[in-house]
């Protein structure tokens, strides 16, 4: 109650602040504050501010045989010769230290003195790119002087407040009034600067890190394990509290700069692999996570907004569920259950790039929870292939419904869409593959003249090399066939042999016309292959995705709009049909395009998509386009 309280007085203040009322101010509104502040030519602020800053901190004790240090002092030294710096002309002397404190924190002197803690050194350990993303950040505050301008911008505040303070002792009846809020909006705008600062160190930071040889996906890893390892304000505490921005929301600010630092990384750093920071780090992002009630499933629903970069294998979903009080829930399946008689989930599942994800939703059966534990928190870890931790949610509700009396089948299975290997990653191509061996079968011969051309099967994940498939010997084939009459497999009629294949085609005797072994049986009688399907259409339009995640949306709302780009790859000018939506929910994505009546051969267009959800939870369609063979799977989250 008393925090509640808290936040409601705090509220109040703030629309008494802003409603600007004439009977509070004595018809006078509270003037507008600046929203920054010039900073001064000369650098003689910067050298006072530094020596009242070692003042305030006090006696440390430096640590100069840490190991983790001295990989941090290295790669400070690379960071700050960069021309990125350089180009500042900045007056300082750049020194690093490391102090002995269990604080996990780091910060910078307004002199070029950049201080980390024996805590955060013994985080990150020897890790090159995490360092590289704390200290760069902290050098960026130095080279754009944000501490001389939050110090300024608080003077600033200070002479308002004073100024209606001394109109207030000169008679002006609502100058008082004017002088409190201006004492508190000062205060509310220097926390926001505060943070603005704090987001441009980010996107600086991150630009240094490129520069300077180190991964920017380092920059969210970094990000990642601080939330992971600190505490985190709620948004209304770090609206009035914070002079530091959520984690969640320098994620999203930082994303938007990702794009330059990647590019600038990938024109200095061909080989990430010899850069300074080595290759990059896998990191994973969890965006949204919400749980619902699936009665018809007899679920509790998981719904992720699940994306990953540098992850070349599946992820481990780790899922925790405990009581509204905290305590454990207690395991019903064997399955389920750790050394301590409690539920534990952990699954595997895919995890791709935000352009190509789909939204993950674990399913939870009702089997594996007590009864009585229907209402139930929860929360997700994203473990990478070493089971490091790559992110943890928030803790959010889940429900399970209540278990049908007449149900005769029990599901304790927890499931996992989509499965593995059920999305295709991005750029993924379809590739051939041998034809399966079946139990052998006569095939009439046909003619040159009437035979169709029938292609190896098309199957996916891709594969560079044919699959090596049993094949029966000459001897196996001159043996009766009652073996196989009897109930028995082919492959314990047959003596097994392996044989590498690739066949592309069939010729007129209804054999294959290209072999990579001699083995292969000869004579229309020893056709004991599978004949293939007929090839697929050639396709004349070419698209440039195969899957249109958006991230959450509020219903009725419509997101940024997302492209695919249309190319002819044909020789010849097409006749544009148009695409078409369908799936389960096609109302709730609007596609248009700059497509003309005709594309001309090797030109291309647009097509955008926008998703406007028209209910909670996932909502899913299918996007084809006339002309391509591939079908664009669109999904999003209506909430």
């Amino acid at each position: 109650m008393g925090r509640i309280h808290c936040c409601v007085v705090y509220l109040l203040l703030v629309l008494f602040l802003f409603t600007g009322s004439h009977a509070a101010f004595g018809s006078k509104k509270a003037p507008q504050l600046a929203e920054t502040i010039d900073l001064p030519p000369t650098f003689d602020i910067d050298f006072q501010f530094a020596t009242t800053q070692r003042v305030q901190l006090g006696p440390q004790t430096e640590v100069s045989d840490d190991i983790a240090g001295r990989i941090g002092e290295d790669v400070f030294e690379s960071l700050v010769k960069t021309q990125m710096i350089s180009d500042f002309h900045l007056p300082y002397t750049w020194t690093f230290r490391l102090y002995d404190s269990s604080d996990v924190n780091a910060f910078c002197l307004t002199d070029g003195e950049v201080v980390a803690f024996t805590g955060l050194s013994r985080l990150i350990g020897t890790n090159r790119g995490l360092w590289a993303a704390v200290l760069a950040h902290e050098i960026a505050h130095v080279a754009r002087r944000h501490a001389v301008r939050k110090a300024l911008f608080h003077e600033y505040v200070e002479q308002q407040v004073r100024y209606w303070q001394m109109r207030a002792r000169l008679g002006d009846k609502g100058a008082g009034w004017t002088a409190l809020a201006v004492r508190i909006a000062g205060n509310l705008a220097e926390k926001k600067v505060s943070r603005d600062l704090e987001h441009d160190a980010d996107i600086q930071g991150m630009l240094l890190m490129a520069r300077a040889g180190y991964h920017p996906d380092n920059a969210f890893a970094m990000h990642h394990l601080l939330r992971i390892n600190t505490p985190e304000r709620s948004r209304i505490g770090t609206f009035f509290f914070s002079d530091h921005p959520r984690w969640e929301s320098r994620d999203q600010r930082t994303e938007r700069a990702y794009t330059d630092a990647l590019a600038e990384y990938t024109r200095l750093w061909s080989r990430p692999d010899s850069s300074p920071g080595g290759v990059p780090p896998a990191v994973a992002f969890l965006g949204d996570v919400r749980g619902l009630e699936n009665k018809g499933g007899s679920t509790g629903d998981l719904t992720l907004a699940l994306s990953c970069r540098n992850v070349g294998s599946p992820v481990a979903l780790v899922v925790h569920l405990t009581k509204g009080d905290g305590s454990p829930v207690r395991g019903i399946v064997s399955e389920y259950r750790d050394s301590t008689g409690n539920v534990a989930i952990h699954e595997r599942a895919s995890c791709l790039d935000k352009d190509a994800a789909v939204p993950t939703i674990v399913h939870i059966p009702n089997a594996i929870i007590p009864a009585q534990d229907r209402k139930l928190k929860a929360q997700v870890e994203v473990l990478g292939a070493s089971d490091e931790v790559l992110e943890r949610s928030r803790i959010f509700d889940v429900h399970f419904p209540k278990t049908a009396s007449k149900s005769t089948m029990v599901v304790a299975k927890v499931r996992v869409e989509p499965e593995l290997g059920g999305t295709p990653r991005a750029g993924q191509t379809d590739q051939y593959k041998v034809a399966e061996a079946v139990v052998p079968v006569a095939i009439q011969p046909q003619t040159p003249s009437t035979a169709a051309p029938l292609a190896a099967t098309r199957v996916e994940p891709p594969s560079l090399e044919a699959t090596a498939v049993p094949v029966p010997t000459k001897a196996d084939l001159a043996a009766p066939r009652a073996a196989l009459t009897n109930g028995d497999s082919p492959s314990n009629a047959f003596t097994r042999e392996s044989l590498g294949v690739l066949p592309s085609v069939l010729d007129g005797f209804g054999r294959p016309s290209h072999w990579g072994n001699s083995l292969a049986p000869t004579g229309a009688a020893a056709t004991w292959w599978r004949v293939s399907p007929p090839a697929e259409p050639t396709p004349t339009i070419s698209v440039s995705r195969s899957d249109v995640f958006f991230p959450i949306e509020p219903v009725a709302t419509e997101s940024l709009p997302a492209k695919v780009l249309i190319t002819n790859i044909t020789s010849v000018s097409l006749i544009f049909s148009g695409a078409t939506i369908s799936g389960n929910d096609p109302s709730d994505f609007i596609q248009t395009t700059d497509c003309g009546r005709a594309i001309g051969t090797g030109a291309a267009c647009t097509l955008s998509l926008i998703f406007k959800p028209t209910g909670n939870g996932t909502r899913t369609g299918l996007l084809t386009v006339e002309g391509a063979t591939q079908v664009i799977r669109l999904a999003g989250i209506g909430k």
